[in-house]
């Protein structure tokens, strides 16, 4: 998806439809990504195609360590959210716990003196992957 196609403020329900319609999700994880329901929300989307439809996840931490991610007190605001279901804060955790346990080729920010080379190391990886994908569809990932 592009930012023509969804603009800020749109529903979630949106973005959960854009995600069922790619076939690469690029997963940023940052220090406090499991503090946002909304992301959480798409990771179990994200990996509900990753099984269904094959879609492929490429999860990169940001300025992270991956075992920082899950913490369990980035899960206490959504414990004590009286909107928040505990299932689906359960399923949230889970989800967290497997995205970051992904065997997949793990892209660490740490790993990289300039932002421009990860990224360039992630476009070039998800052009050897993906069958009919080039350069020129960059703007639509």
């Amino acid at each position: 998806m592009d930012d023509e196609e969804l603009r800020k403020g749109n529903s979630l329900s949106e973005l959960l439809k854009c995600i069922k319609q790619s076939r690469v999700s690029i997963v940023v994880f940052s220090a406090d990504y499991a503090s946002s329901t909304w992301c959480l929300k798409e990771l179990v989307q994200i990996l509900k195609c990753m099984d269904e439809q094959n879609q492929m996840v490429v999860p990169v931490f940001y300025e992270v360590d991956p075992s920082q991610v899950c913490r369990p007190e980035a899960f206490t605001k959504h414990d004590r959210d009286s909107k928040v279901e505990m299932e689906e804060v359960q399923s949230w955790m889970l989800a967290l716990t497997r995205a970051t346990n992904l065997t997949l080729p793990r892209w660490d920010s740490r790993n990289y003196d300039d932002d421009a080379k990860l990224i360039e190391d992630i476009v070039q990886h998800i052009s050897r992957e993906l069958p009919g994908f080039t350069r020129l569809q960059m703007g639509h990932v």
